[in-house]
């Protein structure tokens, strides 16, 4: 069985295969690690003992060592207060007849019996006299309530033992036993082949103890460490340890946490565990130790021929053969090539950390100069080196440029913070650091920027300090302040200060000594501000560093400070500036800017200003989704996202899918635009549940990568849908988490998001006061040239339209008309018709409102969004309606009726129904019953039910194929359903 729960416990006690290690010296305390997770299989062993009443049950518990299974059962047992009785094989007794066997006896409740069954085994010829003993004594013991007999590590029982075991178990009657038996695999040849079947017959239950999963590795590193692991260190300590419980906390004890955090990709083993293979190690001839240390060098698994050459062993087959005999080793067979790989990482650790420095240094450099690739020789290079190196950090840095380049972010960050610590002291150092933070920013490793930003600020520091001790002070007044008290609170945000007032060809402060340094160290932490969602100090930050930045000796950083400028701008609805800042940096690089968003944000730049269209046309030579190379994701992800703004609703949905499925291995703030940007088209094209999880799974990845400065929007557009739902909670729930990200900062396409959820909110309440109140002030904002960009003109005016505000009214929709007429949006024009019919209609001129309904229904019906057509079709039946045309009312109604019934909006499909009764006209309720499902195990099952397998689901929504399975059985049980097979009909909108 798969587990569906956190899976921590606390470690188990006593003799295994590898015992939990000692501390280290000095060590950090044990935590009392109480049992918590393994929910399931709790819940299975609770049922199975409540059915023992009716006779009696056998479940076996198995997975390698160190899963918990010990673990479990007692927690089971602690839990249940239960009669029960406990006896664990021992490695040392395996060869003692009965000797588990006289225990169990021993441990037996008496029940009114005198103890010492166990002697009547000296009169047991053989396990099956045995067993009929052990049958006698289990239904002596029964009092009329449920027995527990816990067999434990099973594997290490004497055989006899289980044999009578076995005979015993397979003839309870009415006996109301709960048999547990505890061993690793079941179908170990070393246990008796009676035991074998038993095990495996159809009445037993069988429970199986996956690993951890990350999350789960995660949560025990944050309960023993000082503070939580970085997300790739965590999936670093998981996978070298396999999830197995028992290495992840003994590597939390032993390794120091910023081994544990840090770049390096090799970990040790767990003492104990090392002593292990280091002992069968030492059984081995010298030509396989020799041979298993090579292949350590080489990694997991190697070729044959590559760590026979290390090795310097013409003939290895013989030393192959031992090391598999040792259980070192293993082969692998692929079409031409044989080669090895080690059973567990475990055990390579275990072999290279054993190595000494200066045979594992030896072995290193041999290995660089026969590497079958550059990634392979920068590896062994960097294992063989014992100090800074130059030549060294040089390369990494070019690599890593490269693999920044073509989009490969976790790669690039990973070479360049080698490159920072091989480098030398010295500005290309710190060039080395800008980078690697940019890369880590970039993968959503935000504490491992932040902590390599930090090193940056200390050496700046450092060498200012030493700069003023040599008598040489920093010119101008503000070089000291940008290498001191500044770094921890920098300059704040003003009313009217903006990227903007940057200008793109200034550097006033660049020939300023000690400018380049000050330059570096703004520009790393504007962009951790940037990430972090301050914007105002990054405002102050970006700008500072471009002031003291010389593009001309420096054309690199110059780039990225452009770039990051073109994103504030962006933030601060500066569409022109930001234009021209990604202009600027596209200027400064001789390299096509691939795999950021530097092209995105110049794409949305142009699209801010109302000029789309000159965005799309440099996206012309882009070819149709399925041809687009994942370097070009950030080009797709702009022009999906245009296309929407143009109505080209459809083609552009098509965009943003391709888009998103190519992000999920991108730098993350693309990965979270893209499904941001998908859950508004989703919307807009009338597939809300699909809106609702592309939303969610964007909101999810900037909360995982800690990327404050685009959650706010994801949650503010989320609460769009839940409020026209009128699932008032939830987007009350999503808007406060909006507010909160925006606490303090200047965001304002996310601002206008936000008024508009809150206005829709209190619509559908009833409020139109509050409506008007929320969406006012952004009448005083500088908001974008594009009305499709994020309409609320149109609410607004009808929000002062039904409070009676008609003069406020017309200026909106004034303003609406301006802009939808400047842009020949189709949508904004529609919606600017349907405000000018209800205002006409209002001012009573029937003839002229009429006219404007029908203008925008004829505009409406050439964009794919249904639900502003069905707003138009809602408000021409509502007019036809008071103006005494009913059968024609009707007909406008039931289509809206119809449409805001299939897309959810309950409220407004009530609203038709209202008018329709008026018209003479009843409806049954045909708004969709909502499913009983969260929104996880809705978008689980709609992906399920769509044809997608578990592991495709869990890719498509950055969850583990663990959790897919949980909501998924979750989905069948409130569904009433079997299986997926059932689920298309199940989720099928009812017509």
């Amino acid at each position: 069985m798969t587990d569906l729960s956190p899976a921590l416990m606390a470690p188990k006690q006593g003799a295994s295969g590898l015992a939990p290690p000692a501390p280290a010296t000095p060590s950090r305390p044990h935590t009392d690690l109480a049992f918590y997770g393994r929910v399931r299989e709790l819940a299975v062993l609770d049922g199975l003992l409540d059915t023992v009443a009716e006779g009696p049950r056998l479940v076996c518990v198995d997975g390698p060592a160190g899963l918990g299974k010990t673990a479990l059962v007692r927690e089971f047992l602690r839990r249940r207060s239960v009669r029960a009785c406990r006896v664990a094989g021992e490695e040392n007794e395996s060869t003692l007849p009965f000797g588990l066997l006289a225990r169990l006896l021993d441990s037996l409740p008496a029940s009114g019996i005198d103890g010492g069954r166990s002697g009547s085994l000296q009169d047991a010829a053989d396990p099956f006299a045995a067993g009929a003993g052990l049958l006698d004594a289990l239904g002596q013991s029964q009092d009329g309530t449920p027995l527990v007999v816990v067999v434990d590590d099973a594997q290490w029982a004497d055989v006899p033992s289980l044999d009578a075991m076995a005979f015993a178990l397979r003839r309870l009657g009415a006996d109301r036993i709960l048999a547990v038996v505890v061993t690793r695999d079941p179908a170990d040849p070393a246990l008796p082949e009676g035991l074998r079947r038993l095990l495996a017959d159809d009445d037993t239950v069988r429970l199986v103890l996956p690993p951890l999963d990350v999350a789960d590795v995660a949560l025990l590193a944050a309960r023993l460490l000082p503070g939580p692991l970085p997300p790739n260190a965590t999936a670093r300590l998981h996978g070298h340890t396999g999830g197995n419980p028992l290495h992840v906390l003994a590597l939390l004890r032993e390794v120091p946490a910023d081994v544990l955090a840090g770049p390096d990709d090799s970990l040790p083993a767990p003492r104990s565990y090392s002593l292990l293979v280091l002992a069968r190690l030492a059984r081995c001839d010298r030509a396989t130790q020799d041979l298993v240390a090579a292949a350590s060098v080489l990694g997991t698994c190697c070729d044959l021929r590559e760590a026979a050459r290390l090795a310097g062993l013409p003939e290895p087959l013989p030393a192959v053969e031992q090391a598999i005999s040792q259980d070192l080793l293993r082969e692998r067979f692929t079409p031409g090539t044989q080669g090895l790989c080690f059973p567990h990482p475990l055990v390579r650790a275990s072999v290279y950390h054993h190595l000494g420095p200066v045979l594992r240094t030896r072995l290193h450099a041999r290995a660089s100069e026969t590497a079958p690739d550059r990634f392979g020789a920068l590896r062994h290079r960097l294992g063989a080196a014992d100090g800074t190196d130059e030549t060294l950090a040089a390369d990494l840095a070019a690599v890593a440029e490269e693999e920044a380049a073509a989009g490969h972010w976790s790669v690039s960050a990973t070479l360049a913070r080698h490159a920072f610590r091989m480098a030398p002291p010295g500005p290309a150092r710190d060039r080395m650091a800008i980078a690697a933070a940019d890369a880590l920013l970039a993968d959503g490793r935000v504490e491992e920027a932040a902590s390599l930003i930090g090193t940056l600020r200390d050496a700046a520091t450092t060498r200012h300090h030493c700069t003023e001790l040599s008598g040489t002070r920093l010119a101008g007044p503000r070089s000291a302040e940008f290498l001191g008290a500044t770094w921890a609170e920098p300059q704040r945000h003003t009313g009217e200060t903006s990227p903007g007032t940057t200008d793109p060809d200034q550097h006033r402060c660049a020939q300023r000594p000690g400018a380049a340094d000050a330059a570096r160290q703004r520009y790393a932490e504007g962009h951790l501000a940037l990430v972090g969602g301050k914007m105002a100090d990054a405002t102050t930050l970006l700008g500072d560093a471009w002031r003291h930045c010389d593009p001309v000796t420096d054309p690199a950083l110059a780039h990225r400070i452009a770039e990051r400028l073109a994103t504030l701008c962006l933030i601060d609805c500066r569409g022109a500036e930001a234009a021209r800042w990604a202009e600027r940096a596209t200027a400064l690089t001789t390299v096509p800017a691939k795999g950021g968003t530097l092209r995105y944000s110049r794409l949305l730049a142009l699209g801010m200003t109302g000029a789309a269209e000159g965005g799309l046309a440099l996206t012309r030579q882009l070819p149709s989704p399925a041809l687009v190379r994942p370097e070009d994701a950030d080009l797709l992800l702009g022009r999906g996202i245009l296309r929407v703004w143009s109505d080209d609703l459809e083609d552009g949905r098509d965009d943003l899918l391709a888009a998103v499925r190519m992000t999920r291995r991108g730098p993350v703030p693309l990965r979270v635009l893209a499904d941001t940007h998908l859950g508004q088209a989703e919307f807009r094209v009338g597939r809300w549940d699909e809106a609702v999880l592309h939303l969610g799974v964007g909101c999810s990845i900037a909360s995982d990568a800690n990327q404050a400065w685009l959650a706010p929007h994801g949650h503010a557009e989320l609460a769009l849908v839940l409020a026209l739902r009128d699932d008032r909670a939830g987007a009350a729930a999503h808007l406060d988490e909006a507010r909160r990200g925006l606490s303090g900062t200047r965001d304002v396409v996310t601002l206008m998001a936000v008024a508009r959820s809150k206005a829709w909110l209190a619509v559908a309440g009833g409020d139109h006061h509050e409506a008007v109140r929320v969406l006012r002030p952004l009448l005083d904002l500088r908001t974008p040239d594009e009305p499709a960009l994020l309409p609320w003109h149109d609410l607004l005016a009808h929000a002062q339209l039904a409070v009676g505000a008609l003069q406020e009214c017309a200026a909106t929709l004034a303003r609406l008309d301006e802009l939808a007429r400047a842009t020949g949006r189709r949508s904004a024009l529609a919606a600017a018709a349907r405000v000018r019919g209800e205002l006409l209609a209002a001012r009573h001129r029937p003839e002229e409102a009429e006219q404007a309904f029908r203008t925008g229904l004829g505009l409406s019906a050439t964009v794919a969004n249904p639900f502003e057509r069905a707003r138009l079709a809602l408000a021409l039946g509502a007019f036809l309606r008071r103006t005494g045309r009913r059968a024609a009312a009707a007909e406008h109604l039931l289509a809206a009726h119809s449409s805001f019934a299939k897309l959810g909006a309950a409220w407004l499909a009530a609203r038709c129904a209202r008018e329709l009764a008026a018209c003479g006209q009843h409806v049954g309720s045909d708004t969709r019953a909502p499913l009983p499902l969260t929104p996880q195990e809705l978008a689980v099952a709609r992906l399920a039910a769509d044809g997608l397998t578990n592991r495709r689901i869990a890719h498509e929504l950055v969850l583990s194929v663990k959790t897919v399975e949980y909501h998924l059985s979750h989905v069948y049980a409130k569904l009433g359903i079997a299986s997926r097979t059932d689920l298309p009909a199940r989720l099928a909108p009812k017509t």
